[in-house]
């Protein structure tokens, strides 16, 4: 797959910086992969997002089909970052431990289930939130956010029952997001995201950010852990009543990729009317309320 970024570098950074619209708006850009960076306000928020080398297990680098946009250290303002889950595309200590350095008020919501692990990755405990499912939190008066499970493939928790994967349903000002992260579709999802819209007043997601990418054997074969797949995203969209829905998941590693006009087609043929959006990276996008 041939990605190419839209936007990057400096350019980048100085369109995050640079960006202050009314109450009324909100920004987010695409930055791959599981990657959404979020402005309302003076409030920055990235979910997923990775500015690193894509490293293994075993601290080998892994072959990406693009490179970060900028370094990690440069992106400033952050009020949080939240990470799903302790894959190295979603929390990834190469790209945290620099953030923290270049945002020291800047919060970290990981799953409960996963701190130790990411703190003994050298990351420090200052500003690291350990959250589980249907537990909420309250970062500033503008933002509330309601961790939901992600079944990535199976709801799965550690021994003391904490959650390995979260996705996060986000209040931020006027707007009601949800984030996924890896996750297959359960009746359960549909069922924790229609009760966190109607927890915030709302019908349905203004925005909603979901893999496409899915899973199948030969994946599993090479130890690929799957995610729901466009009809399967294209569903939750319209039975959560999304807005606008996001694929994701679906250009960064070789081996790993599906064309998200699939998505659109599925979208298109089953769902005519409903908006969804595929964007190109580094791309923003303004909702308005």
């Amino acid at each position: 797959m041939n990605c190419r970024w839209y936007c990057s570098g400096e350019k980048l950074l100085t369109q995050i910086r640079e960006t202050n619209l009314p109450d009324e708006a909100l920004t987010f850009w695409y930055l791959g992969q599981m990657g959404i960076l979020v402005k309302y306000k003076e409030e920055l928020v990235a979910f997923d997002v990775l500015l690193s080398e894509l490293r293994r297990a075993d601290g080998s680098v892994g072959a990406t089909n693009y490179q970060p946009p900028f370094e990690p250290g440069a992106l400033t303002g952050l009020t949080a970052f939240f990470g799903s889950h302790d894959h190295a595309d979603h929390i990834n200590t190469q790209t945290l431990i620099p953030l923290q350095k270049s945002n020291p008020g800047m919060k970290i919501i990981i799953p409960e289930g996963v701190r130790r692990q990411v703190l003994e990755r050298g990351l420090s405990n200052t500003g690291v939130i350990g959250a589980d499912a249907g537990q909420e939190i309250t970062l500033s008066p503008d933002i509330r956010v309601l961790p939901l499970a992600s079944a990535h493939e199976t709801y799965d928790t550690d021994e003391n029952g904490h959650n390995l994967f979260l996705g996060f349903a986000v209040k931020i000002g006027p707007f009601f997001l949800y984030h996924s992260g890896d996750t297959v579709l359960t009746e359960r999802l549909i069922s924790d995201v229609c009760a966190a819209s109607a927890r915030a007043g709302v019908s349905g997601p203004d925005a909603e950010f979901v893999p496409v990418n899915g899973a199948d054997l030969p994946r599993h074969r090479r130890n690929i852990v799957g995610n729901m797949d466009e009809r399967s995203a294209a569903f939750l969209a319209q039975e959560t009543n999304a807005d606008l829905v996001v694929p994701l998941h679906y250009d960064l590693v070789p081996g790993n990729t599906v064309n998200p006009l699939v998505f659109a087609s599925v979208m298109d043929e089953e769902y005519p009317g409903r908006k969804y959006g595929i964007y190109r990276l580094g791309e923003r996008v303004i909702l308005w309320k």
